[in-house]
């Protein structure tokens, strides 16, 4: 069996070959490759990337992968279903809360291209870079970064390709190293108009003499040379509308409508710059009120969930005609950039218009919506007890509402928490806390994780509880450095950490190490111990089914498991600050098991049991054994042998219903499960469904067995999976 694929980054720039192209026959010479049909894939961004994840789409097309799914929702561009328009944020608002879904995103689609590109047999992935004033695109840049460092332990090449003449470009994020010298160019005098890889039919008579190599899926790749920025030349018939856009745009045709729709579907592509350069292209001022101002809501609705503060606060204001819904949707999104940028007093006066032009009955949710982050600038403007109203305010009307929204309810809770800390109100702030993340039980993502340590660890911190706290910032830290994708941190969780204004800044996963780093010493000092780092960095990751390991070990408030087996890897981040945290929680987990020898384990794993914490309690820790088959625990001190034939064991757990669930559908054919938040209706086979209906009230494993009429093991079976799939808890 292969084994996944695992990237291993760094900080810094990539450094990437770059080719000039005088000829493509004379490329193939220069590079070393025989059959260029056969052992290359290509991607053509001269004319722009016009999809979110362009690269990805065009490189998977030629290995046969799945086209990306959308990673947003479509933003209703004309703005009538404003009344649906609260479960959009409420999408909004769990995207942000999961992190980076673009690096996600270009992360997965690596692997993807990277197993595929081994598979294959294919030797180089060769991209035609933008031309002129074309756009790179941020998400395609993610990507070629993590092919970058896929590329020497995987056995294939990554080259960017250049007209003849070309300056080397300066691209943030890479170095792109020239592999031969400019020379004079032969450029034709017919230029192919038509961005990407071209279909065959399109290179009609007068394009027949390029320079170009015919891909295996009938696609041409066109030499860099027969490009130009400038050319005119028009659209072939049957170009999808995404390539109709570079037309449109290259022309300057006002297809206002059309723009529109596309912008919206490009943010939901994940190509968030090109989604606001199509608005920013529609000439506002030449339209009526009403259309001009969709537009702009458009554009400042894309602004704020890219918190993209600055821009949002320069949005327009609206004329007076405007129907009152739109003047609220305008007054807000201006004074939240406002408020997010440090011009909190001004902010207030278009909030407060905001608030008068809301209907607070017809647009409930909205209006909740809105007061949340009116009571943030109240709170920048040192108004304490206006900002806890407001949130008083949305708590009363929270519980008014037909239906819970686990959104409000969370952001309203996580809010006062934050109030009541700045006052230090202590144990209120635990209150909320503690009713914020709740909500998220068995639903926690790697964010989630992190936060909500963090702000326990800074709570107890503050209540002079210094043993408590090192617990929380130590599984702070090994939350942290289990994240196979630090990179994509939620920015919220990021900046807390940083301590620094929210911003739509990548997660920097140096000074996040090195705040923890801090924060951890400072911890262990206060209960007068000292950390001796480890002199060896040790790899830590989730544990799954594929992993094999020895030993539980385990004190209050966490726990990890170790394997001396394998090979021992590179960490999946080579950060110097980020491998110093490593070595210190190491040296944290070594002092507390003097008996251990850490440096005889290779691979470190923690199990967040889906969503929930890392293991702790005696009945957890047995339950995570048994489910990952390790068949030792070290605990305090005591060892226990963890016997996984011993059907007894099972006789102590409870059973019951996920706490995640929102509610059940019950259909005539089928069960379908909604959750509070993050994942999608589940649809439950009959087991499942069986199962569910026997846990109406919580059971045990002997008693669900019986009910379902299966045997000890099966029904452990389907317990593990209903577990992993958020229908079920262990207790």
């Amino acid at each position: 069996m292969t084994a996944p694929v695992r990237i291993v980054r760094g900080p810094g720039p990539r450094r990437i070959a770059a080719w000039r192209v005088q000829s493509f026959e004379a490329l193939w010479r220069s590079m070393g490759i025989a059959e260029p049909a056969r052992q290359c894939i290509c991607a053509d961004l001269t004319l722009g990337a016009w999809r979110g994840h362009g690269l990805a789409r065009e490189w998977g097309q030629q290995l046969d992968l799945a086209e990306p799914e959308p990673i947003q929702p479509v933003l209703a561009a004309d703005g009538a279903d404003i009344d649906h328009y609260a479960d959009t944020v409420g999408i909004l608002i769990d995207n942000e809360s999961e992190g980076d879904r673009n690096f996600m995103r270009a992360h997965a689609l690596a692997c993807a291209l990277v197993a595929a590109v081994r598979e294959r047999g294919v030797s180089h992935l060769l991209l035609a870079a933008p031309l002129g004033a074309h756009e790179w695109g941020s998400e395609n840049l993610q990507l070629l970064k993590l092919l970058q460092d896929a590329a020497p332990h995987y056995g294939f090449q990554l080259a960017v390709l250049l007209q003849s003449d070309a300056v080397i470009p300066q691209v943030a994020g890479l170095e792109l190293v020239p592999q031969n010298d400019a020379v004079a160019p032969s450029h034709p005098t017919v230029a192919f108009p038509v961005p990407g890889l071209a279909d065959a039919g399109w290179a009609a008579a007068q394009y027949r003499a390029m320079d170009v190599l015919q891909l295996h899926n009938g696609k041409l790749f066109i030499s860099p040379n027969w490009r130009d920025p400038r050319a005119g030349g028009a659209a072939p018939a049957g170009i999808g509308e995404h390539l109709q856009v570079y037309f449109v745009l290259r022309d300057g045709r006002q297809e206002v409508d059309f723009l529109q729709r596309q912008a919206d579907l490009r943010f939901a592509e994940g190509a968030y710059g090109l989604a606001l350069r199509i608005l920013d292209h529609i000439a506002q001022d030449a339209l009526a009120p009403l259309p001009a101002a969709l537009v702009e809501a458009q554009k400042q609705n894309i602004a704020i969930a890219l918190m993209d503060f600055l821009r949002a606060a320069q949005g327009r204001l609206p004329a007076d005609t405007l129907p009152p819904v739109v003047k609220a949707s305008l007054y807000q999104s201006k004074a939240w950039g406002m408020v997010m940028s440090g011009q909190a007093a001004l902010a207030e006066q278009y909030f407060a218009l905001a608030r008068q032009y809301l209907d607070p009955v017809q647009h409930r949710r909205l209006y909740l919506y809105l007061l949340n982050i009116s009571a943030l600038n109240q709170l920048r403007l040192g108004q304490v007890e206006q900002a806890l109203a407001f949130e008083n305010e949305i708590e009363r009307q929270l519980t008014e509402l037909p239906d819970p929204d686990w959104h409000l309810i969370y952001i309203n809770s996580l809010n006062q928490a934050r109030i009541f800390k700045k006052c230090r109100d202590l144990e209120q702030a635990e209150h909320y806390y503690n009713r914020a993340f709740f909500i998220n039980f068995q639903l926690r993502n790697e964010s989630d994780l992190l936060y909500t340590n963090l702000c326990y660890a800074q709570l107890e911190s503050l209540r002079g509880s210094p043993e408590t706290a090192l617990m929380y910032w130590l599984r702070t830290c090994l939350h942290w450095l289990s994240n196979a994708m630090p990179e994509a941190l939620a920015p919220r969780v990021a900046q807390a950490i940083l301590g620094m204004p929210l911003s739509n800044q990548d997660a920097d996963v140096e000074k996040i190490s090195v705040v923890l780093s801090e924060q951890l010493l400072v911890a262990v000092k206060a209960v007068g111990r000292s950390v001796s780092p480890l002199p060896q960095a040790i790899v830590l990751q989730r544990i799954d089914a594929a992993s094999r390991a020895e030993i539980c070990l385990a004190q209050p408030g966490w726990s990890v498991f170790a394997t001396g087996q394998g090979e021992r890897l590179e960490t999946i981040f080579t950060g110097p600050a980020y491998r110093l945290l490593n070595r210190q929680v190491l040296g944290v987990l070594a002092a507390d098991f003097p008996q251990v020898d850490f440096k005889l384990f290779r691979t470190l794993f923690t199990d967040a049991q889906w969503g929930i914490e890392l293991a702790e309690q005696p009945r957890e820790l047995v339950w995570a054994c048994l489910k990952w088959q390790v068949p030792e625990l070290l605990c305090q001190g005591q060892r226990y042998r963890i016997d996984e034939n011993s059907l007894q064991t099972f006789d102590g757990f409870r059973i019951e219903s996920s706490r995640a669930i929102n509610y059940v559908r019950v259909g005539p054919q089928q069960w379908q499960v909604h959750f509070k938040r993050y994942l999608k209706p589940l649809a439950l086979n009959k087991d499942e469904q069986r199962c569910m209906e026997h846990l109406r009230t919580p059971s045990t494993f002997a008693e669900t067995g019986t009910a379902l009429g299966i045997d000890a093991h099966s029904c452990w079976r389907l317990i593990n999976s209903m577990a992993e799939k958020r229908l079920v808890s262990v207790l």
